[in-house]
């Protein structure tokens, strides 16, 4: 995945850095980038919950690389899955561990509460209800996520993409 394929290159700077620790570092960053193609490789399959799996793996690995990437990686492969809840709890599991998402989590968020909107309407059209079940109306907070997390995003000064703006007003 393009996501994981730069994110955790080699900057360059080894001053200061022994011949075992450089080995060392570069040994991580192996495992670093391994662990995010795994996460990636899990969305062509709907395997949200190995990725998961991979994700905690990674994170108790506690290898010194920034989060980021896989943690996008996780959400994205949420979302495509349906599972919007649980990208939004890994979203906010990366602020509770002091990693800023990136525009591109956020994106992904807000389109995974989008898509859940959007087939929650195709479902009431096809059923036909002419009021709306108790689940619909506790559903119907998408809505409010999507505000909050635009708010946020503008909050931490990024500059949201087309794709969420898009999102937060088809919901």
């Amino acid at each position: 995945s393009q996501l994981c394929a730069s994110a955790f290159e080699d900057r360059g700077d080894h001053s200061g850095v022994g011949a075992r620790e450089g080995r060392s570092q570069a040994r991580d960053r192996r495992k670093a980038e391994a662990y995010c193609a795994a996460v990636c490789a899990c969305r062509p399959g709907g395997f949200w919950e190995q990725a998961l799996a991979i994700l905690r793996d990674f994170r108790r690995e506690g290898l010194g690389f920034d989060d980021r990437p896989i943690l996008t990686a996780a959400v994205s492969i949420l979302r495509a899955d349906g599972q919007w809840r649980l990208a939004l709890d890994v979203l906010w599991e990366m602020k509770v561990s002091r990693v800023d998402p990136d525009v591109a989590a956020y994106s992904e968020v807000l389109g995974a509460l989008e898509e859940d909107h959007q087939r929650q309407v195709r479902e009431r059209r096809r059923t036909s209800w002419s009021k709306k079940p108790p689940q619909a109306e506790r559903e119907d907070s998408h809505w409010r996520y999507s505000l909050t997390l635009m708010a946020e995003v503008r909050s931490r000064e990024l500059q949201p993409d087309i794709n969420s703006y898009n999102s937060t007003i088809k919901v």
